[in-house]
């Protein structure tokens, strides 16, 4: 431990020959192993660019223990690492491929995006899942393609994770390919294009999301009616009101309402609550609840006059509505 103290004094002093010198002493010394492991880290922190050979000698060691005090240092090492990763990846077996993908996210250095995405296209399950999350670390463009391919794979892990990668990435061309992908004839990359519209929060994908509500086909039909609810934009608001009242009475009403009820409390409050106050007044008594329910979610000023007005009404059902509502307001 005196030696470690030592080696830090001596490298925080600049004394980098010196520290490196007592490193190789303490390495080649009969000492507990984790000393020993200490001792080759500072050697490799200490040097820098000159340290890229030692830490090589880590990642190809058979011994688990260097090849993580390796990966650990590269992620330390005031040089870029990633072309030795790189190198590494290229010969290493499945199972250290793996980290030196999450090492590779986490140094960012996008010359290490042909490897990552080659990675990401085929070989071991887990080596593809790794590949395809350190994407969304490098988070460059030319990965959707390889992205959009991946969130349609039979292998539900691998699809799972381009779909949250697609998610994560910070590019609007990416809200374009998707958008596009809703119209698709194909009937699992229509089903990942709502996925992943609504995990994105794409707005310009609400209009056509609203047309999906129509679909024969039921997964299709619920999906975007649950993607309505991260998308929807005010301007939306009024034939989300229109679906809801419509499905009132069909096995897919609380799934409407929930939806809906996500979408109004994203929206500006008072706004939203004028829009679901002005379609009162046309509105069957059924679907007046239904409204007063939803206002009572959105909660500000215009809801709170509105419910309290509906718990004056001359009519019984209007009357207990609002009264029940103000209760659990």
């Amino acid at each position: 431990n005196a030696c470690l103290i030592c080696i830090q004094r001596l490298a925080e002093e600049g004394a980098a020959e010196k520290a490196v010198a007592i490193c190789d002493a303490v390495e080649k010394a009969d000492l507990p192993e984790h000393i020993r492991l200490a001792a080759t880290s500072n050697a490799i922190l200490t040097q820098g660019k000159g340290g890229l050979p030692r830490l090589i000698e880590q990642l190809e060691s058979d011994d688990e223990a260097r090849f993580r005090l390796g990966l650990h240092a590269a992620r330390l090492l005031d040089v870029d690492a990633s072309a030795a990763l790189v190198a590494q990846f290229k010969v290493q077996p499945p199972a250290r491929q793996v980290p030196l993908l999450v090492v590779l996210g986490d140094l960012g250095n996008k010359t290490s995006l042909p490897t990552v995405l080659e990675a990401a296209k085929t070989g071991d399950i887990k080596v593809r899942v790794a590949a395809i999350r350190t994407l969304a670390t490098l988070n460059d463009v030319t990965a959707v393609p390889v992205l959009l391919a991946a969130a349609t794979d039979a292998e539900k892990r691998i699809a799972a994770a381009a779909r949250s990668t697609l998610a994560l990435l910070d590019n609007d061309e990416i809200d374009t390919a998707i958008v596009g992908l809703l119209e698709s004839d194909d009937a699992q990359t229509r089903q990942m294009a709502i996925d992943v519209a609504a995990q994105r929060k794409i707005a310009s994908a609400a209009p056509t999301l609203m047309e999906l509500t129509n679909s024969t086909d039921p997964t299709v039909r619920t999906s975007a009616i649950k993607a309505l609810g991260s998308t929807a934009r005010l301007e939306d608001l009024s034939d989300f009101i229109a679906l809801a009242i419509d499905s009132r009475d069909s096995d897919m009403s609380s799934v409407v309402q929930s939806s809906l009820r996500s979408a109004c409390v994203r929206m500006p409050q008072e706004d939203c609550a004028e829009r679901l106050a002005a379609a009162m007044p046309n509105a069957s008594p059924p679907d007046k609840i239904l409204l007063l329910e939803q206002l009572t979610s959105v909660g500000g000023t215009t809801a709170l006059k509105t419910v309290v007005a509906a718990a004056k009404s001359s009519d019984d059902a209007m009357r207990d509505a609002g009264t029940r509502l103000l209760g659990e307001w």
